[in-house]
């Protein structure tokens, strides 16, 4: 556990640091909010709120878990530390320079630095391409390679995520899905970047195929000191693959610390929840299942954004603004009554 959102450095100019580790990544205080069209054109403006307030920090060489129901603004957050998204407010940093304002030269030059790993391989994959010619493609755009270099590249990145050189030339739609799963992985990886988001990855994948991947992502970590952002709604793999998690409810993140600590001892209820619903083998752990949907990111309720379907939620909690507060050395929550 590297970080804090409460109490976080605050000189951003070079290499942050935080308990003896390097930040690579952080936000203080995002939000990006989505225009609705208008039903009529004297109709007021009204926006989706799909991130609203966050600050993170992700250190250098860990895996980072970003929990949450769909919809809550976990692509949306990640999308916006690779600089896809323009915030509307607050700020973006990738190894200590500012790249969420729109300056070009700073985001062209994270941008060396990052890759991105999507849920559907499928879909990400050009199905005309061979599998030389989807994986290289990152070398080709940024040029300067040798065709051989291209073909040594391409061969040493597949042989490490599991596949051969003879597959090579075959197209891309002539593998499983876990295979799919692995060429864009090896696509993501020929660049050899310091930051890689995982945006559900293992989602849209079999079981059995599922693990395989888990397993080869944890490896790939172990060896190469990735640092990962892994959004996801399994918290098994989570829990396997991250050593710190924050979740994510209504654009905002409600609990964040150490994986151990928040699967042990889960604070907020929304946690607890989401917990409860993890198959357990010897059946010894109570279902919370949650009343309602959650409300409108368009129309945020004031207060606890969680109250109308909290078990715990008092009166108060409709009007009271809820804020991370830190209960541990590693865990924050943010809930009044915790």
């Amino acid at each position: 556990m590297c970080a804090a959102i409460i109490c976080v450095a605050t000189d951003l100019s070079g290499v942050r640091k935080m308990n003896d580790k390097e930040i690579l990544v952080s936000t203080r205080g995002l939000s990006v909010h989505f225009p609705v069209k208008k039903e009529s054109t004297f109709a007021r403006r009204r926006y989706i709120h799909a991130v609203e307030g966050v600050s993170i920090d992700i250190c250098k060489g860990e895996a980072f878990g970003l929990v949450g129901e769909s919809g809550c603004g976990k692509s949306t957050l990640a999308n916006a530390t690779l600089g896809f998204v323009r915030p509307t407010s607050g700020e973006v940093f990738f190894d200590g320079a500012e790249i969420g304002s729109g300056k070009k030269a700073a985001l062209k030059s994270a941008r060396l630095k990052m890759q991105k790993i999507f849920q559907n391989p499928a879909a990400s994959l050009d199905p005309r391409y061979s599998v030389f010619k989807a994986v290289s493609e990152p070398l080709r755009i940024r040029g300067g390679y040798t065709a051989k270099e291209l073909e040594n590249e391409v061969s040493a990145v597949l042989e490490r995520v599991g596949l051969t050189v003879s597959d090579m030339s075959r197209g891309v739609t002539e593998f499983s899905g876990g295979q799919q799963q692995r060429i864009a992985i090896a696509r993501a990886l020929i660049v050899k970047p310091e930051y890689l988001v995982c945006d559900e990855p293992v989602s849209a994948l079999d079981v059995s195929v599922h693990a395989q991947i888990l397993d080869l992502l944890v490896s790939l970590q172990e060896q190469l000191g990735i640092t990962y952002l892994f959004i996801s709604h399994d918290l098994a793999a989570v829990r396997k693959l991250c050593g710190t998690i924050a979740i994510m409810y209504l654009g905002q993140i409600v609990e964040y610390g150490s994986a151990e600590r928040i699967f042990l001892s889960p604070a907020h209820p929304y946690t607890r929840a989401l917990i409860s619903a993890v198959l357990s083998l010897d059946g010894a752990r109570e279902r919370i299942v949650l009343k309602g949907d959650a409300a409108s990111p368009i129309d945020l309720p004031s207060g606890c954004a969680f109250a109308p379907r909290c078990q715990c939620a008092h009166e108060k909690c409709k009007s009271t603004e809820c804020r991370l507060t830190r209960i541990a050395d590693d865990h924050f929550c943010a809930c009044p009554y915790i």
